[in-house]
């Protein structure tokens, strides 16, 4: 599981600098790559464990 987010994250985030990087449509003056990839992969942590929260209380009802 936390493989697979780091595998989305790092996919997202590569994108991100890339289009940061080569064109206009993406501007950050403090923001750096490193916090996209740590927002993005935490936001995703809290997803799949909200996801799993929710699966097992349908499971008991």
């Amino acid at each position: 599981m936390v493989l697979q987010c780091i595998l989305y994250t790092t996919v997202l985030t590569i994108i991100e600098f890339l289009f940061e990087r080569y064109t206009e449509l993406i501007k950050y003056h403090t923001w750096t790559w490193i916090y996209t990839f740590i927002s993005t992969f935490l936001l995703m942590m809290f997803i799949r464990f909200l996801m799993q929260l929710i699966n097992r209380k349908e499971r008991l009802i």
